[in-house]
């Protein structure tokens, strides 16, 4: 909460478009302990003050892609905090996220960091469709986010982050096939 407090104390002139963004990331992630812990009115409040700093920055001309992976993952935290109080926005926000991140995470030479901010979308997106019961459009977000977490070194180890989002969207597309009466 401090570090929340401290960002709106900075004078206007400290308040350029990265340190807004580093702000807006540190909101996300304490957005997340937030969730964590259960206080989900703390954690959606941070996740919103997050995005409305983002998409402020967008509106100002930024269009950097770490403004854009910053923003995707503004809206997946968002999703994920309004998944937990069983809100129908949930799904819709992760839309958003899978939309910002889809272009700059699938054009040549994307960068590692919007490809794995990508992979953590579309995990979340594949098991948001898991749970409302849609197995059939889970399958391709999960196939598409383990094949990425793949070539970023999931399944030899070399990103452990890679290997949890590969275990995790294999595990959710091995639910999608069950219940749609495919082997797994």
């Amino acid at each position: 909460k401090r570090q929340i407090e401290y960002f709106h104390s900075l004078p206007a002139s400290l308040q350029g478009a990265e340190t807004i963004r580093n702000g807006a990331t540190a909101m996300q992630y304490f957005a997340r302990a937030n969730r964590q812990l259960g206080d989900l009115d703390i954690a959606i409040k941070s996740a919103d003050e997050s995005v409305q700093r983002l998409e402020q920055l967008r509106r100002q001309g930024d269009g950097s892609e770490a403004t854009a992976i910053a923003l995707g993952l503004g809206y997946a935290m968002q999703a994920q905090i309004l998944d937990n109080r069983n809100d129908p926005a949930g799904p819709v926000t992760e839309q958003r996220s899978l939309a910002i991140l889809r272009p700059i995470a699938e054009a040549p030479g994307a960068s590692v960091a919007s490809r794995r901010a990508y992979v953590e979308s579309l995990v979340r997106a594949g098991f948001e469709d898991a749970n409302s019961n849609q197995y059939a459009a889970g399958i391709p977000l999960l196939e598409h986010a383990m094949q990425l977490a793949q070539d970023l070194g999931a399944r030899n180890l070399a990103d452990v982050d890679m290997a949890a989002y590969y275990a995790e969207s294999g595990a959710w597309y091995a639910t999608c096939l069950v219940f749609l009466g495919r082997d797994a």
